[in-house]
């Protein structure tokens, strides 16, 4: 299964959270929320999002707090973060957001095609696993053809028919379809005949 991109959006107010999390659905983004600098850090250590929008005006941690703290653990260094807040219309303000850490500041009121930009290089991470999985099946579909083809045939990605009866292709050999190498391809499609006359 393709894994969309994480994005943990970090802000206080609640109408701009729901607003961003609707522009980030409807980019095909998972969404966490968190309302303070505190759960931002929680959250970030427990779900390792792909990107955090971190306000910087927060209670308990400010965005520029749970930054450093993100940017100091090992474990959550490498989780990209991008300040989001009034505050980044001050030069002062970007150059301390970029000091503890994050990777990029947008200004509020939110430019959304500024943020479609950021979002850009996750969004294209899954194109290109989508690219390579729909590379993967037909792949599949063409071994089977040369295999048993004479044999069986292709109801969907994951029922086939063979010998006259329908075999559900179980996920694990379903997820194996996204790899380039035909060996392990191959082995993908004895596994599904074996799963085949097991059954029968």
């Amino acid at each position: 299964m393709i894994q969309r991109p994480v994005v943990l959006v970090v802000e206080d107010n609640k109408d701009i959270r729901g607003l961003l999390a609707l522009f980030l659905l409807e980019k095909g983004c998972r969404i966490l929320e968190a309302s303070n600098g505190k759960q931002a850090v929680q959250l970030a250590r427990k779900a390792h999002p792909d990107l955090v929008l971190m306000d910087l005006n927060l209670p308990y941690l400010s965005g520029l707090q749970a930054t450093t703290i993100l940017k100091n653990h090992t474990d959550t260094a490498a989780i990209s973060v991008v300040a989001l807040s009034a505050y980044c219309s001050d030069k002062r303000w970007i150059e301390k957001a970029i000091q503890v850490g994050c990777d990029n500041c947008i200004t509020k009121p939110i430019d959304f095609a500024e943020l479609t930009q950021v979002l850009a290089p996750y969004l294209e991470e899954e194109r290109q696993a989508q690219d390579s999985t729909k590379t993967g099946r037909r792949k599949m579909k063409n071994l089977f053809k040369e295999n048993i083809g004479s044999h069986a045939s292709i109801l969907t990605d994951k029922e086939w028919k063979i010998g006259g009866k329908v075999v559900s292709v179980e996920d694990e050999f379903v997820s194996l379809e996204t790899t380039e190498s035909e060996q392990i391809l191959n082995v993908a499609l004895s596994k599904v005949v074996c799963v085949f006359f097991q059954k029968r």
